[in-house]
């Protein structure tokens, strides 16, 4: 992301917690706030998940996420752009997606809602349905979580290469260095995820997939 967009014009954002039913897994999306509403929707559809309004209280987190999704929106194609800003996994951050921001600790389950359409929301989001047809569908959503955590078991696969190297008795430092810098452009290839590039997404599910099967049968 790049400072060059004037604070004034960066839009609104709007943050959601999507829990799913063991409450084990939580990704946090984003997306404007003229959109946020279909947004919403589109995981209330989905049984097994739990949707809250959520509100990141660091500034430079809201901010950041102005930025990002203000350049998804110049380079699109005129669809609403989603970010995914994080996950959890059994109560520790696995993913964090603004790399000029430090993540926040784990948030519990006081957290702060917002009212959505006058209504107060303190154990998810009832959402009228009087909303028009929104132009996610669940697919796309679940489609681009699933990209980003492919990227993430790539990068997870080079630290298993390097744990596995380091416990070497004489450690080899271009396989361990080969290794980070595997981890740094997979960092920057999921900075380039666009939820609304259906075959982008598709590609990436397929080819990290792909290359954590290879980096871990290499592993010796």
């Amino acid at each position: 992301m790049t400072g060059a967009l004037i604070h004034d014009f960066l839009p609104a954002v709007r943050f959601a917690r999507i829990t799913d039913a063991t409450r084990r897994h939580v990704c946090f999306i984003a997306t404007t706030e003229e959109h946020f509403d279909r947004l919403v929707a589109s995981y209330q559809r989905e049984d097994d998940l739990t949707v809250e309004v959520f509100k990141f209280t660091d500034a430079s987190i809201v901010h950041a996420t102005r930025q990002w999704l203000a350049e998804e929106e110049q380079k699109g194609d005129g669809r609403p752009s989603m970010v995914m800003v994080g996950s959890i996994e059994n109560g520790q951050w696995v993913n964090w997606n603004l790399k000029t921001v430090e993540h926040p600790p784990v948030p519990d389950d006081n957290v702060h809602y917002e009212h959505v359409r006058g209504k107060s929301m303190p154990n998810g989001i009832s959402i009228t349905n009087q909303l028009e047809p929104h132009e996610w569908s669940n697919e796309e959503t679940a489609a681009y979580e699933a990209a980003i955590e492919a990227v993430n078991g790539a990068v997870g696969a080079y630290s298993a290469v390097i744990s596995a190297e380091e416990a070497k008795a004489a450690p080899d430092r271009s396989v361990i260095e080969d290794a980070r810098a595997a981890q740094t452009q997979l960092a920057r290839e999921r900075e380039g995820l666009r939820s609304s590039d259906r075959e982008q997404i598709a590609a990436a599910r397929s080819r990290y997939a792909q290359l954590t099967r290879e980096v871990l049968a290499g592993i010796g």
